[in-house]
């Protein structure tokens, strides 16, 4: 059910934003929202993996709260950002929703970012996927100020040093970066990322892989905004929802791509593991660098 309300919100959530932004002020606003996303996230983990054991009705009591709370500043404070002048007019039957996807399916330069976004969601869903599984069969358990560190507390740590070096730097890395087009940004970002990710499918080591840790997560700070941005910039204004329902389906096709590397790995290895992942680091490159050539050709004319 979580599942089906995020997908009904996140489309309108993102037309709403782009309604009420401009091409030049986006990258920022992505950046912000990229902030408060992992803030929450840190929050979310401290809170639950402090009180689920010893007071787990509370917490989801506190958090059936939260959501409450979230519903009631969006009702009373968030306005609608679609005029009526602007609703479309081939009606609201099942055939003119099937005709709306055909227009994002004609969209040639649509589609090849959001087979960019396929190869993105293969990235950054390594954590739960192939890296998991490859931790906790190879890691090289050590003992840390007397604590005992294996395979899934490495995962904790990547992720926590990941979230938290979001939080604090997000801000800096947008200003050292606000002079990149998206494009740069987006090539070099997703470079940075998926060849870390790659690389710690190979590492077995505390020290090596938190240091992998670190660079992925600088580009993924240099990666994510820009290309939100792109996104954004690439879809039909008159058709903000569709598009957006349409790029929600990349995820599901990326942890699908994700879980099979994990199977294949059974035959290939982790060599073999970090191959696949660098090809869809490499798809996702090519892709986006084709569809803003041709976005670039239109701001041309």
């Amino acid at each position: 059910m979580a599942a089906v309300g995020l997908s009904f919100a996140s489309p309108a959530e993102e037309a709403m934003m782009i309604d009420v932004s401009t091409v030049k002020n986006r990258k920022f606003i992505y950046a912000i929202i990229y902030w408060v996303i992992n803030l929450s996230i840190m929050i979310g983990v401290a809170l639950g993996g402090w009180f689920f054991k010893t007071a787990r009705f509370e917490l989801l009591v506190g958090t059936a709260i939260g959501a409450f709370i979230s519903w009631l500043i969006v009702w009373l404070w968030i306005s609608e950002t679609l005029t009526f002048e602007r609703l479309p007019e081939q009606g609201k039957s099942v055939w003119a929703v099937v005709k709306s996807y055909r227009a994002v399916f004609l969209d040639q330069r649509y589609l090849k970012f959001m087979v960019a976004s396929v190869g993105a969601t293969v990235i950054f869903s390594s954590p739960d996927y192939y890296l998991a599984a490859h931790l906790a069969q190879t890691f090289h358990q050590i003992t840390f100020w007397g604590i005992p560190i294996f395979g899934q507390r490495m995962l904790s740590i990547i992720t926590v040093t990941n979230t938290l070096m979001i939080v604090l730097m997000m801000g800096l890395m947008t200003r050292l970066f606000t002079k990149w087009s998206e494009l740069k940004s987006s090539l070099v970002g997703t470079a940075i990322q998926g060849c870390s990710f790659a690389i710690m499918f190979l590492l077995t080591d505390f020290w090596p892989l938190l240091i992998f840790a670190v660079l992925l997560t600088i580009g993924e700070m240099i990666v994510t905004p820009a290309s939100q941005s792109l996104r954004a910039e690439m879809m039909n204004p008159e058709k903000i929802g569709v598009y957006s329902g349409f790029s929600s389906a990349t995820r599901p096709i990326g942890y699908i791509i994700s879980s099979g590397i994990v199977s294949v790995s059974v035959i290939v290895g982790n060599v073999g593991a970090a191959i696949l992942l660098m090809t869809m680091t490499a798809v996702s490159m090519l892709f986006t660098w084709s569809a803003v050539i041709m976005l670039n050709n239109k701001r041309i004319r």
